[in-house]
């Protein structure tokens, strides 16, 4: 028997992690675009304190994106790994993000 005899293959809902990994896509593509669309508009936008603010948003979101994708690994170890890796992205991504914010203090 056919499983398209009786209709369409009904289709599962997405998965969580299925629902991760397309955040992560979109944030790629938003911020790509984000940044493409600024160069072309020639604004100096780079020496803004707007350009601060952004960067530091996008930079810490894009720590947080590692983090998203490590919960979409099924292997429970390979998870465990990827996470302390991800942990340290972050990790490294605070303490950049803490650097600039001091030196822009002092």
């Amino acid at each position: 028997m056919d499983r398209f005899e009786n209709g369409p293959l009904i289709q599962k809902p997405s998965s969580n992690r299925d629902i991760l990994i397309m955040i992560a896509i979109i944030w790629m593509v938003f911020s790509r675009l984000f940044y493409f669309i600024l160069s072309k508009l020639n604004i100096d936008f780079f020496t803004s304190d707007l350009f601060r603010f952004a960067n530091a948003l996008f930079s810490i979101v894009w720590g947080i994106i590692p983090l998203l994708l490590v919960f979409s690994v099924k292997d429970k170890n390979k998870q465990i790994f990827l996470f302390i890796l991800a942990g340290i992205y972050l990790l490294m991504t605070v303490v950049d993000l803490f650097e600039e914010f001091i030196g822009a203090i002092i």
